[in-house]
């Protein structure tokens, strides 16, 4: 592979593969080494392919890998797809593979009619399709202007997900699938959230990110769903209109706290939650709304906020066991982080413990920073995890 930066300060790169005059040896690594890689399909189970490159390389490419994996589940990622690409996708027969996931990462919007159908009726555990452009130009002749069609890819997947840059509209609904279990919509615009779950009836994980839900009747619909990751969705008022009986970990970021709270107030078999937090208030009326809850992942937006004294608190959470905390960008105060090992971590025979019930004491707690001195010289930090 040569890689040419495109632009380096947005992380942007080209990757072309070309040729080479003389091969390259390896002096570490043993002849023998190198023919049993050769012969373990495993080894092979992750393939890429730019559609962008020489086609007769491609074909070579294409013809040595389906040899290798001899029958294995391979992870599949088309690039550079679109009208102009050098290779098209028909040209590949993928139909003697057995697909664990495709990834079809496709430049324009209008590039879905690239797709040929003999493509959609692979069995594959996992299909994503992803729009490569993050700014479409309404004035060019690839840009969609109508909704995209999405609706062939879904029928034959247990796992779909679909994935643009900027607010899009789709058709993913009208194809009933029964064996579709999880749903990643990302910047996905006007959904009828009633037909799809009423389209994908044992659906039990759904994704949503920065998606706009239209708005439905008063009639409730239950829902399978298990797990519901709501991370960027600032709108999520729709969620009364739905029952979730079964439903145990849930994912969000506090962009409307107050529908959130509601929602965890009437769904009380949720165990996990992550949690971003913002602000003191999410953490402080969490205790009343989502007391049950036995696994607890908090992600810190701002370092002066008083998380620690919330969980620490006599009668916060009684059901927790594993605690996580994630603070990517500054540090975490220390205070907050010795309320929480003095009240939940020490046993209560240690002297700085301020734990009243053995059965408050976590099972896990784990801290996730950028930099570990952060905790490292925190006196309590280090009683906590000496190892004795």
């Amino acid at each position: 592979f040569i890689v040419e930066p495109i632009e380096a300060s947005r992380g942007e790169y080209r990757a072309t593969l070309k040729k080479l005059k003389q091969s390259t040896h390896l002096a570490s690594v043993s002849r023998d080494w190198r023919t049993g890689a050769l012969q373990t399909p495993r080894l092979w189970n992750n393939i890429l392919v730019s559609l962008d490159w020489d086609p007769d390389m491609v074909k070579e490419y294409w013809t040595s890998m389906i040899q290798r994996v001899k029958g294995i589940p391979v992870s599949l990622s088309m690039c550079d797809m679109c009208e102009e690409s050098r290779i098209r996708l028909e040209d590949l027969d993928g139909s003697s593979m057995m697909f664990r996931r495709i990834t079809l990462d496709l430049t324009h919007h209008g590039d879905v009619a690239t797709i040929p159908e003999s493509w959609c009726g692979y069995d594959v555990d996992t299909l994503v399709l992803a729009f490569r452009c993050p700014n479409p130009d309404p004035n060019d002749p690839h840009t969609s202007v109508t909704p995209i069609d999405v609706r062939r890819f879904i029928r034959n997947v247990r796992r779909f997900e679909l994935i643009s840059f900027e607010p899009t509209q789709a058709n993913i609904t009208g194809v009933p699938n029964s064996h579709l279990l999880e749903l990643h919509l990302c910047f996905i615009q006007d959904i009828n959230m009633g037909d799809v779950i009423q389209c994908f009836p044992q659906l039990e994980s759904l994704h949503l990110r920065a998606c706009d839900i239209k708005s439905l009747s008063s009639a409730p619909i239950t829902t399978e769903i298990q797990f519901l990751d709501l991370w960027d969705q600032s709108h999520i008022e729709w969620l009364p209109t739905f029952k979730f009986p079964k439903i145990r970990r849930v994912a969000y970021r506090d962009l409307n706290i107050r529908d959130f709270d509601d929602f965890l107030t009437v769904n009380s078999t949720i165990e996990t939650i992550k949690l971003g937090v913002s602000y003191d208030a999410t953490i402080r009326n969490l205790p009343d709304v989502a007391s049950q809850i036995t696994n607890l992942h908090i992600v810190l937006f701002w370092a002066n906020l008083w998380w620690g004294d919330y969980i620490a608190s006599p009668e916060a959470f009684p059901a927790l066991k594993i605690l996580g905390i994630t603070r990517s960008l500054g540090s975490i105060d220390p205070s907050q982080l010795n309320a929480v090992i003095r009240a939940r971590c020490l046993p209560m025979n240690h002297p700085l413990s301020k734990a009243t019930n053995p059965s408050r004491l976590l099972e896990e707690f784990f801290i996730e920073i950028s930099e570990t001195y952060q905790c490292e010289g925190i006196k309590l930090y280090t009683q906590a995890t000496k190892r004795t």
